[in-house]
């Protein structure tokens, strides 16, 4: 908010005629402001959300497409994963403000020195057994597990299309999966692992980063790292996370030279100079999207680097039955003791089932 505060007074030092109404709501009251101030026509001229929201305020035609002025200079100045999280069927919805990822945390306290490659989060976690503390503690939800498909070469999910399962991509998927699973406890979808992580009871965590400011004040700066992802030996290639930013959008009842002031400080937002002026700490260690704005203290450029090196979010609506499968699949390796082989085939056979029932839920 500081940030935003100082960006706002430059402003309107070269554009005086310009005023700013500035409102914080809450991130857990965010959603249902938008919508209720989408419904009586009262969205401000500027709003930031989470970049998933995007695609249903555009079908909702409350947010404006930005295509028409967004120029290929301006497209070339954000990072790729950053502009994946705009571009959307040949819409802008938006510009991206901040990047945010899930990435690797480690405890230095518990593990002194980052795991180069999965082998040695593993040999770390083995070392650990015996004692009050585990290797990893690991979420296996799709958010976490389906990017782990980026050490197999990628491309486990495409829109209107069914999760690529089947084949070499899906078995080493698994692989990856069961192995990573030895690491430490798996859970589903709940909170154990941050609670894990916070108690000073695991090396390593995956979550997002928006928890590093909850982290810190648990462990302490000079405990809490963000690693690199680790390689995987079966490939070469490297572990990940999703990626997605925060966006400014801005209100479809826009016009005229409301619009247009709208339109040249959103421009500025995007800017090298406040990109940089927001990564510092004091800040709230903002990821820049600019192509080339590093980041100079050593916690947010480590961060920076980590979510660079992830895969973007899908702004498409995934099925929840193709959810339900994949989360099937990847318990049935990691608490279950399936071999990748056979929770690939009971996988591979659940989604023929659904494409011979036309994919509909109950068929």
């Amino acid at each position: 908010m500081g940030g935003l505060t100082d960006l706002i007074n430059l402003f309107q030092a070269e554009h005086p005629a310009v005023e700013f109404s500035l409102s914080y709501i809450p991130a857990d009251e965010l959603e249902v402001a938008i919508r209720e101030a989408a419904v009586a026509g009262e969205l401000p001229s500027i709003f930031l959300a989470p970049s998933p929201w995007g695609p249903d305020l555009s079908a909702q035609g409350v947010i404006l497409d930005l295509s028409p002025s967004v120029t290929a200079e301006i497209q070339r100045s954000l990072h790729p994963l950053a502009w994946s999280q705009v571009a959307f069927q040949n819409e802008v919805l938006g510009l991206p403000v901040r990047m945010h990822g899930n990435v690797l945390y480690r405890n230095r306290s518990l593990a002194q020195i980052p795991a180069a490659s999965l082998p040695d989060l593993l040999e770390t976690s083995r070392r650990l057994r015996g004692t009050t503390s585990v290797g990893a503690a690991l979420d296996f939800g799709y958010l976490y597990t389906v990017p782990q498909s980026e050490a197999c070469g990628g491309g486990l999910l495409s829109p209107g299309s069914q999760p690529a399962v089947e084949g070499a991509l899906g078995l080493c998927w698994l692989t990856v999966l069961r192995d990573l699973s030895r690491a430490g406890p798996v859970v589903f979808n709940t909170d154990e692992d941050l609670q894990l992580f916070l108690a000073g009871g695991a090396a390593w965590f995956v979550g997002s980063t928006e928890l590093y400011p909850l982290l810190v004040r648990s462990l302490g700066e000079a405990n809490l790292a963000v690693d690199s992802w680790p390689t995987y030996p079966g490939t070469g290639g490297r572990m990940a996370g999703f990626v997605w930013t925060e966006n400014a959008y801005l209100s479809a009842a826009l016009q005229g030279a409301d619009l247009q002031a709208a339109w040249t400080f959103v421009l500025r937002m995007i800017s090298p100079e406040a990109q940089l002026n927001w990564s510092q700490t004091a800040h709230g260690a903002h990821l820049p999207t600019f192509a080339l704005a590093e980041p100079t203290e050593a916690a947010v450029a480590a961060m920076h680097a980590a979510v660079r090196s992830g895969t973007a979010l899908p702004l498409w609506s995934l099925d929840p039955i193709h959810i339900e499968i994949l989360e099937r699949a990847a318990r049935a390796v990691s608490l279950q003791g399936a071999d990748p082989e056979t929770a690939q085939r009971r996988a591979v056979d659940e989604l023929h089932v659904l494409s011979g029932a036309g994919e509909q839920p109950g068929g």
